[in-house]
C-alpha cells in the first residue's frame, strides 16, 4: 500500500471527526475546498510516480537515436555540398549535430528525475525541508491564532496613507 494514501486517509478520518465532534467549525464551502486540495495534492504525486514507473518506450527510444545518427550523417552531406567554406562548414555541422543530441541527453536526464545524480531532484532535501515545515507547525505559536487588542496611545499614531490609481 502506498504509505501517502494512508496518511491521506488518515487526514480525512480526522477531519470529519473533528467535524462530527464540534472540535472545527468549518463552513462546508471551505471543508470542501480542504477536500480538493488534499485530493489535488495526492494526483500531484501520483503524477510525479508516473515519471519514475513508466520510462520512455524502448521502441520510441530506438527509433530517436537512429533519427539522430541519420541526421549526423544527412547534416554533414548536406552542409559540405552547400558551404564552400569547409572550415565554415565543420562548425555549422558540429553546431546542430551537438545541438540536438545536446537536447537528446537533456531529455534523458529529465526523463528520470529521481535518484543519486548530480541533475536529480534533491529529493533528500525536499523531504527535510518538508519535515522542518511540519515540525514548525506543530509548535504552539504556530497552532494557535495570535491575539491582537488595539491600545490607542500605541496604535493611534500609526500614519494611514490613501494611493491614487487613478493614472493606471
Amino acid at each position: 500500500h502506498n504509505k501517502c494514501e494512508i496518511v491521506l486517509q488518515w487526514v480525512q478520518r480526522l477531519i470529519v471527526e473533528a467535524q462530527d465532534a464540534s472540535v472545527l467549525k468549518i463552513p462546508p464551502p471551505i471543508l470542501s475546498r480542504v477536500y480538493n486540495q488534499l485530493g489535488n495534492g495526492i494526483v500531484k504525486l501520483n503524477d510525479a510516480a508516473k515519471l519514475n514507473d513508466f520510462p520512455m518506450p524502448f521502441p520510441l527510444a530506438q527509433m530517436i537515436t537512429f533519427l539522430l545518427l541519420l541526421h549526423w550523417v544527412l547534416t554533414a552531406l548536406v552542409v559540405a555540398g552547400s558551404c564552400p567554406n569547409p572550415p565554415w562548414a565543420a562548425m555549422v555541422t558540429f553546431a546542430v549535430i551537438f545541438s540536438f543530441w545536446g537536447v537528446h541527453y537533456i531529455s534523458l536526464e529529465l526523463q528520470q528525475p529521481f535518484g543519486d545524480d548530480y541533475n536529480d531532484l534533491p529529493m533528500r532535501e525536499m523531504q527535510m525541508d518538508m519535515n522542518t515545515s511540519l515540525r514548525e507547525l506543530m509548535q504552539e505559536r504556530a497552532r494557535t491564532t495570535p491575539s491582537f487588542a488595539f491600545e490607542a496611545a500605541k496604535h493611534a499614531p500609526l500614519q494611514v496613507q490613501e494611493i491614487s490609481l487613478g493614472g493606471y
